[in-house]
């Protein structure tokens, strides 16, 4: 039983050692995948900061519109009759 228990054990380290670890280039490689993800979502996040910062601008500049519509509209408080 003792034969078998470490006859396991070496085959068990040496199935470890067969599948060994990753490579430099493999670990770079996936080190530069995480950047450019990274590198993604914050150009994605800064577009859509800007987008709504463009749609904060558009909405103030139709009610500064809608306002001055409004104003030449207006009899400016005389009365007709």
């Amino acid at each position: 039983m003792k034969k078998l228990v470490g006859i396991m054990m070496v085959s068990g380290m040496a199935l470890l050692a067969a599948c060994g670890g990753q490579s430099e280039e493999e670990k770079a490689a996936q080190e530069q995948a995480r950047l450019d993800s990274i590198a993604q979502a914050e150009q994605a996040n800064q577009e859509a900061e800007m987008a709504a910062e463009q749609h904060r601008i558009d909405s103030l500049a139709q009610i500064a519109a809608d306002t001055t519509k409004v104003d030449s509209t207006a009899t400016n408080g005389t009365k007709t009759e």
